[in-house]
């Protein structure tokens, strides 16, 4: 069973607080291997087989025109065939009495099946009120958050260096970045750029504002472009900067699920809907807009379909409809084509995708903005998908381009959702034994076919 001899271990927080527990993340990677190898080796039963060397080899290829600087590169130069790219994972949920319940989790990024029982594995969890007064502003950090990212930055370096052993060979784990919506992210990273800057400096990828650098240029010669990468976006070092490659603002991974679907889009489609109601074309009464990215989806095909009609057409609707169309195409290529690399072709036909919204967008917030109309906000959410489309800028002798939807979170939301309900049955104070006991249990159950 997953439960032996993978054991949970309990680590210190505080001194004088109760322990924290933890299920060792190269003692689960190592039964996993053992007992599921598929799990990590992406559909694979045999370590040593030619597809899975051939595979991995392939990645780390296209990822270094990506990521030229990561270390795996010099630390692991001969052996990058045996090297399994993984990322982490950290979200809120909820648990007892609709309180927050941080969920920690860690998996990889070439995965057995899209369902998150397959490729996201528990690392701990911890009530809100275990921590919540600890919370000293985004920049400062969190004494108990810290303490967890510095073990579990500790158990990322152990898989990392010493790796697991399957028959005959040695695979390791290395990190290509965090995963997570923006306030965890801001949360454990110790961010002094994000998005509840504005009009400050908001993003942790450049320098943009809502003043000099206005973050809402979409133009190629935006001045925030020369900005990318010149500065830090933290000044007091969160602990899982020590993880190879994670001292870079590039750890902090862009997720298309909140920054369109939970983000710009929404805000979009919210917008076009409450316009058209002014305009006089829906009653107002009983008015509800989307709250689930799921609702998001649906809401922009309703619109699409509804704008359709030529006679209802002004010119914000005009515009509307061609963003819309733009990133409803966009979303539908990363979701149904590889979901780790996109050929040039895709990737130019992507990066033309986000040029349309980000121009069309802009149009729509620009003229309502020209009318005394507030509607169609230009977020930091906005300028996030900037730097989505300019990832996916073909560059010369690039192969292979990062599909965004590689570092998406909807399977790892449905994750936390189904660990933290798991946290609502068990004593508030053994939540964080009980519910990895829990998870260790359902998730034996699940791979060996038991339901």
């Amino acid at each position: 069973m997953m439960t032996q001899p993978c054991r949970i271990h309990d680590v210190p927080l505080r001194r004088g607080a109760a322990s924290q527990y933890i299920i060792p993340i190269r003692d689960l990677a190592a039964e996993i291997l053992k007992k599921f190898p598929q799990k990590l080796l992406f559909g694979n039963c045999e370590g040593d087989s030619p597809q899975v060397g051939d595979t991995l080899k392939q990645f780390w290829r296209s990822f270094r025109a990506i990521r030229p600087g990561h270390p795996v590169f010099q630390d692991h130069a001969d052996e990058l065939h045996r090297v399994i790219p993984c990322r982490l994972h950290m979200d809120e949920g909820t648990s007892h009495r609709k309180h927050a319940v941080m969920q920690v989790s860690w998996g990889p990024i070439l995965k057995d099946g899209a369902a998150s029982v397959n490729h996201c594995f528990y690392f701990t969890s911890i009530l809100g009120d275990s921590y919540k007064e600890d919370h000293c502003g985004y920049a400062a950090g969190n004494s108990i958050l810290d303490a967890i990212s510095r073990h579990l930055a500790i158990h990322c370096k152990q898989a990392y260096y010493t790796g697991m052993e399957l028959g005959s060979e040695r695979f390791y784990l290395a990190w290509i970045g965090l995963e997570g919506d923006l306030p965890a992210q801001a949360r454990v990273l110790h961010l002094v750029r994000h998005f509840t800057c504005a009009p400050n400096k908001c993003c942790p990828w450049c320098l943009a504002d809502d003043r000099d650098t206005p973050y809402a240029d979409f133009r190629p010669t935006a001045r925030w472009k020369r900005t990318v990468g010149v500065q830090q976006p933290w000044t007091t070092p969160s602990p899982l900067l020590s993880i190879p490659g994670a001292d870079t603002a590039e750890f902090a991974l862009t997720d298309i699920f909140h920054l369109c679907h939970l983000g710009i889009v929404r805000t979009g489609v919210t917008s076009l809907i409450c316009y058209l109601c002014y305009k006089g074309f829906f009653d107002q009464g009983g008015l509800n807009v989307p709250a689930k990215g799921s609702d998001c989806t649906l809401v922009v095909k309703f619109l699409l379909d509804y704008l359709g009609q030529p006679w209802l057409l002004d010119d914000v609707a005009a515009s509307a409809f061609q963003w819309l169309a733009a990133i409803d195409d966009f979303l539908h290529l990363c979701y149904t084509t590889d979901r780790i690399f996109f050929t040039p072709e895709q990737s130019h036909t992507a990066h033309g995708h986000l040029c349309t919204f980000a121009e069309k967008y802009h149009d729509c917030a620009s003229k309502c903005f020209a009318r005394n109309l507030l509607f169609f906000n230009l977020t930091p959410k906005y300028h996030y998908m900037l730097h989505v489309r300019d990832s996916l800028e073909l560059r010369p002798k690039q192969k292979l381009y990062m599909n965004p939807a590689a570092t998406s979170t909807q399977m790892d939301e449905d994750y936390v959702g189904r660990v933290s309900q798991s946290s609502r049955t068990v004593h508030a104070l053994g939540v964080p034994l009980r519910v990895g006991q829990k998870w260790l249990v359902y998730t034996h159950m699940r791979w060996s076919g038991q339901f």
